[in-house]
């Protein structure tokens, strides 16, 4: 393959779309996360979740439990908008990969 100097607008282009997926997966991490907050104030079982998410139940909790923890409570204090409560999620989410990296270094 040449060089990106070689052909700077196709490595532009390719740059620009990589960026774009990026953002597309983070946006619909977030909107899934949401989803997940209403289904389980609407009542809906970690299995039920899991079944729609073509996942198991406890792999539904492990990657949303900590995360719809901090929705659920800035809904509850009605103080917060969809996209406040979705902020708290994602920092919650981050903690919990954190946690998890820290985790699998110490196993090595």
């Amino acid at each position: 393959m040449k060089a990106t100097a070689d052909r700077p607008d196709a490595a532009a282009a390719a740059m620009t779309e990589l960026a774009g997926l990026r953002q597309a997966e983070e946006d619909l991490e977030r909107r899934r996360l949401l989803a997940v907050a209403r289904a389980r104030q609407a009542g809906l079982s970690w299995q039920q979740i899991g079944q729609a998410l073509r996942m198991a139940r406890q792999s539904a909790w492990e990657r949303f439990g900590a995360s719809i923890t901090a929705v659920e409570e800035g809904w509850r204090e009605a103080t917060l908008t969809d996209d406040e409560a979705m902020a708290l999620a994602d920092e919650a989410l981050r903690e919990v990969r954190r946690e998890r990296g820290h985790r699998a270094t110490a196993t090595r």
